[in-house]
């Protein structure tokens, strides 16, 4: 029996919460943003190599419908020493609710000129989709590899295969439930709008358009010109694929009568990691709001963080510490000094 080829699939992650940025077998991401996948085979590394008069390797890789691949971004490195890769363009098929390619590498002993243990590393890019699933089971990308099996057989008539090995891409979603309160009464707000930004000030707006999934309506990021968000008839109104991290929602037109909301600042924090028996699981998940103690959401593997935002009538007295109060403080401070040196004054005179 000699050494066989082994096998290992990782996807890339960015640093955006709880989960450090690197290779490994879980990522969560946005729609709209690119993922990184990175397939990895390494010929057997003893004597048994040298056993081959040729070998030969036949990637097999297969996304879900919520990955869509990023034309010509895949190449193919043969061993550390290739640092530039090669461009290849498999097809990709039709596959069990996603797409699927194959791809068989160069002979590697004679035509690349491999050694024992070189590694051949396949890296490809493909973006997240409306059609992500939200939360677990998350959206799946499996591989796995064929390779030559018998020393004596040359050409590719005799192969067999590693196991399969899965990554994982999770995206979350943001439920935002808009009311007011009548008699102690949640009483839910329709037709209030907001937007979504990427920064404090509110200047790098994260497009939104609307999208129907299950009956239900959702806002999903968009490369196109975006929407404003309305509330609901239910109060409601759901932001789908978003990636954890950072970000600021602006009420940008109140209800009349009503007084406008300051922006909103909303951490998603979320981990994520295989389990024992080597399946992909959100590990935990929160929101929270305007630097406030981190609310965990009431169902982690549905992917869902919520909060909710109440809108008021009349008039809103100035903040404390605001410029309403600091006026006030200086106005009476002048009239202090004033009123002192007055009464000074006038116990000289007395005198």
């Amino acid at each position: 029996k000699v050494d066989v080829t082994t096998f290992d699939k990782e996807v890339y992650d960015d640093d955006d919460s709880s989960n450090e940025a690197g290779w490994g077998e879980t990522a969560d991401h946005g729609i709209g943003d690119t993922v990184q996948f990175r397939l990895t085979a390494t010929p057997p590394s003893s004597e048994d190599y040298g056993l081959y008069q040729d070998y030969y390797l036949v990637f097999h890789d297969t996304m879900s419908a919520g990955l869509e691949y990023v034309d010509g971004s895949m190449k193919i490195y043969y061993g550390a020493a290739d640092e530039n890769g090669e461009s290849i363009n498999p097809s990709w098929s039709p596959a069990a609710e996603g797409k699927s390619f194959s791809y068989t590498t160069a002979e590697l002993k004679a035509g690349k000129e491999l050694t024992a243990g070189d590694k051949v590393v396949i890296e490809y890019s493909a973006t997240v989709t409306t059609d992500a699933v939200v939360g677990e089971p998350g959206n799946p990308n499996t591989g796995y590899v064929e390779f030559s099996r018998n020393p004596n057989v040359t050409g590719t008539s005799d192969m067999t295969r590693t196991e399969e090995d899965t990554v994982w891409v999770f995206t979350y979603e943001l439920d935002t439930f808009k009311y007011e309160t009548v008699d102690s009464e949640k009483t839910a707000l329709s037709g209030v709008e907001f937007r979504l930004y990427s920064d404090v000030d509110c200047e790098n707006e994260i497009a939104l358009t609307t999208a129907e999934v299950g009956g239900t309506t959702y806002y999903v990021p968009t490369t196109e010109a975006g929407n404003a968000m309305v509330s609901g008839a239910d109060g409601y109104f759901r932001i789908r694929g978003l990636d954890d991290g950072t970000y600021y929602l602006k009420e940008t037109k109140a209800l009349d009568g009503y007084n406008e909301v300051p922006v909103i600042t909303l951490v998603i924090n979320a981990s994520h990691s295989e389990d024992e028996y080597g399946v992909g699981q959100i590990t935990a998940l929160s929101l929270k709001v305007n630097g406030g103690s981190a609310q965990p959401a009431s169902n982690i593997e549905s992917g869902i963080v919520s909060q909710e935002v109440e809108n008021s009538k009349g008039t809103i007295l100035p903040e404390t510490g605001g410029i309403g109060t600091i006026i006030f403080y200086v106005v009476g401070g002048v009239l202090m000094v004033g009123a002192a040196a007055l009464f000074i004054t006038r116990r000289r005179a007395q005198k």
